[in-house]
């Protein structure tokens, strides 16, 4: 099951492992952890083989979803401000969706059954600092503070040792590299050019 950080809440020390108390604060992460419970549940009742890929912050080619990452290289190339919240001060771990696919994959090939296991990237970033490789990449890339979100998570970073340790898994694309091919490929999507208007 693919899960998500969100079932942490917000983190209780700036490296936060698997073990972390699961206290989310919002309907998306208490419908996440639902699921994750419900799975391993499965696992310990009836041996369905069955383990957790907790995974945060994911972007890269292909995702349309609206989080930050897309929502900031879509406006920076129609040449839309880019807002952020609270100062961008939040922390994320940025993962890049083939290393995601590929713990994942790692994940399937291992046939760990009862785990909960982090993949994402190896370092955290704040939202500025997003926004700030995002301008190195799209010339005239402007930026403008907005007030925080009524409802945030105080994140820092997923420590992927477990990942490394029974897997294998070390990420491959930091954020620069990764906003590199994820800003080429948003670039020549007609999402892009339809000016928000998904076709």
């Amino acid at each position: 099951y693919i899960s998500t950080s969100s079932v942490y809440g917000d983190f209780q020390t700036e490296l936060v492992n698997e073990t972390h108390p699961l206290e989310p604060k919002d309907i998306y992460g208490a419908t996440k952890l639902a699921a994750d419970r419900l799975t391993l549940s499965y696992y310990k009742t009836y041996g369905l083989p069955a383990s957790i890929v907790r995974t945060t912050s994911v972007y890269g080619s292909g995702d349309l979803e609206n989080r930050a990452a897309k929502i900031f290289v879509e406006n920076a190339l129609l040449g839309k401000e880019i807002m952020l919240e609270g100062g961008g001060a939040q922390k994320r771990s940025f993962s890049y969706v083939k290393d995601v696919a590929r713990g994942i994959s790692l994940m399937f090939a291992s046939k760990l059954n009862g785990e909960v296991v982090h993949i994402a990237g190896d370092k955290d970033y704040t939202i500025r600092e997003l926004a700030d490789v995002i301008a190195q990449h799209i010339p005239n890339t402007r930026f403008v503070d907005a007030p925080a979100r009524q409802v945030d998570v105080n994140r820092g970073r997923l420590d992927i040792s477990k990942a490394k340790r029974l897997l294998g898994y070390v990420p491959e694309y930091p954020l620069q590299k990764g906003m590199h091919d994820y800003i080429g490929w948003m670039a020549g999507e007609e999402i892009v050019k339809m000016d928000n208007k998904i076709i």
